[in-house]
């Protein structure tokens, strides 16, 4: 179950960034080619890591939306299936949004009719390395399943490592 999500400990990602011509600095490669969608505020990071060589990082003093995403392949996901994704987290100084449901975030994006999350408990404030965990039983009509990790809205610093997903039942 685990190949159905690729670079799960953001290894492949590290170091992937373009320098800009206009204003000189480092951006980051929004897809890279394990299959992540790096959002605006992120990047992978050699430091801090829960185990190996990277972990991805979310800062956030927008209050946008920053979440890693990734598509997972509908086709191995059966409908009535229950699926679990877990990630070590890391947060620093992270602050609710307004409104009170944006918080740092592991869930699932379910687009059936219209869109639906299933999420972890959530992330606030500053904490070290935790494993939090979100779970989804594959509705009918489903049409596309995201993993999403990262901050929803949320102000501050997470740090995302060690994702899994796993057939629960």
């Amino acid at each position: 179950p685990d190949s159905l999500l690729q670079d799960p400990g953001f290894e492949s990602a590290l170091g992937r960034s373009l320098k800009s011509v206009v204003r000189g600095e480092t951006l980051p490669i929004r897809e890279t080619p394990t299959g992540w969608s790096i959002p605006a505020g992120g990047r992978a990071v050699s430091s801090p890591v829960h185990s190996g060589r990277a972990a991805a990082e979310v800062v956030n003093t927008s209050g946008g939306y920053l979440l890693w995403r990734q598509a997972l392949p509908l086709g191995k996901l059966p409908v009535g299936s229950t699926w679990r994704l877990s990630a070590w987290v890391k947060g620093e100084g992270i602050v609710r949004g307004d409104p009170s449901w944006k918080v740092g975030c592991i869930r699932f994006g379910v687009q059936t009719n219209q869109m639906q999350y299933f999420s972890c408990p959530e992330l606030i404030g500053t904490f070290d390395w935790k494993q939090v965990s979100a779970e989804v039983t594959i509705p009918q009509g489903a049409m596309g399943v995201n993993a999403e990790v990262g901050l929803n809205g949320a102000l501050g610093k997470l740090w995302i490592d060690e994702v899994t997903l796993e057939r629960v039942k």
